[in-house]
């Protein structure tokens, strides 16, 4: 394939290393991507097969950092991954128990830490994105149910025998 830039070149496979920087989280090098690059003007392209690949090795480290300090998650890291797996502030608001979206918003603009619970759900649902599983979203579910046992407002709805 021709390079699109120079004309000139024709694009071949290579295998780069690349530094993944999020804003307020960890920086990743992500190795062995393959891209086509121009050996003429130096132009390379990443396909939308490897962007996706880059982005689940990205969204399993942030996975593995933050799982034991969920509580930690800033905004920004917590819109780039709501992004990364497709979701609108709305919906994940939405899936994480209903929370106003403007919370989420507020807290990406501010990059302070999201709400814990939320921190846990956006994990859960982006290690389902990552395995294609749903094991997540199942765990997510228990505990909305386990919260809403042990939330106040709902003490009247369960009778002790």
């Amino acid at each position: 394939m021709k390079c699109q830039n120079c004309k000139k070149g024709t694009m071949a496979a290579k295998a780069i290393d690349e530094v993944v920087e999020i804003e307020g989280g960890p920086t990743f090098k992500i190795q062995g991507l393959k891209v086509l690059e121009c050996p003429k003007c130096g132009d390379a392209l990443k396909d939308m097969v490897v962007s996706a690949e880059q982005n689940k090795k990205v969204l399993s480290g942030l996975i593995k950092f933050y799982a034991p300090q969920a509580e930690k998650l800033p905004g920004k890291v917590a819109q780039w991954i709501r992004k990364s797996i497709g979701l609108s502030v709305q919906e994940f608001a939405e899936l994480a128990g209903g929370m106003d979206a403007s919370t989420f918003t507020r807290a990406a603009q501010r990059n302070s830490s999201i709400d814990h619970f939320a921190a846990l759900a956006l994990l859960a649902l982006a290690t389902d994105f990552v395995t294609g599983g749903h094991g997540g979203m199942t765990r997510l579910q228990e505990i909305r149910e386990l919260d809403q046992l042990l939330d106040p407002k709902f003490a009247n709805a369960v009778q002790v025998a």
